[in-house]
């Protein structure tokens, strides 16, 4: 169980501040020490609110299975309520009420892990006045990492966006050499 207030700041001439995040992912420039695992609760872009006030509750579980398999399942509610003036009573933007993500690994003699991850997010918005809608459905991410050359070498591989129609699947490889 999580609760949160969130005070973003706020400026009478240019708005929400946390307006221009950071488009590039600063994560896929460190080096990798250990196989990756898909974030699950990732939000799909940076909300932009000024206060709101979110409660989550959440259960994981997770299980080893045989043949280097492991399994995962995962729910979360959320209720969110936007505090800012003029967006009283709307809801968090990005943030679904229901969502339900399932994950399953492989792992390979200790170099390699695939995994993929299926996540289904209940009907949400993009902004904070709530009239851009987006949809209530699945997407899937697939990511393959393996190691070499005791470890010196690592390569992580990624396809996420893969069942959600109305967004650009994004792919890339990171290949690492650590000295």
């Amino acid at each position: 169980y999580d609760t949160q207030r969130i005070d973003n700041l706020v400026s009478a001439i240019d708005g929400v501040a946390n307006s221009n995040a950071e488009a590039s992912n600063l994560n896929r420039l460190r080096n990798r020490i250990a196989a990756p695992n898909l974030n699950f609760n990732e939000l799909e872009d940076s909300p932009v609110f000024g206060v709101a006030r979110v409660k989550r509750v959440q259960v994981n579980v997770e299980h080893l299975l045989p043949a280097n398999f492991a399994a995962r399942l995962g729910y979360t509610h959320a209720a969110s309520d936007n505090l800012g003036e003029g967006f009283r009573g709307k809801l968090v933007p990005y943030l679904p009420k229901r969502q339900v993500s399932m994950g399953l690994s492989w792992a390979h003699a200790g170099h390699g892990i695939f995994t993929v991850g299926p996540v289904y997010r209940s009907q949400r918005f993009a902004d904070e006045s709530n009239r851009v809608a987006i949809a209530a459905g699945w997407d899937t991410e697939v990511t393959a990492f393996w190691e070499w050359g005791r470890k010196r070498w690592s390569m992580e591989a990624f396809v996420q966006n893969l069942a959600k129609k109305q967004t650009a699947r994004t792919s890339g490889v990171n290949l690492s050499y650590r000295f």
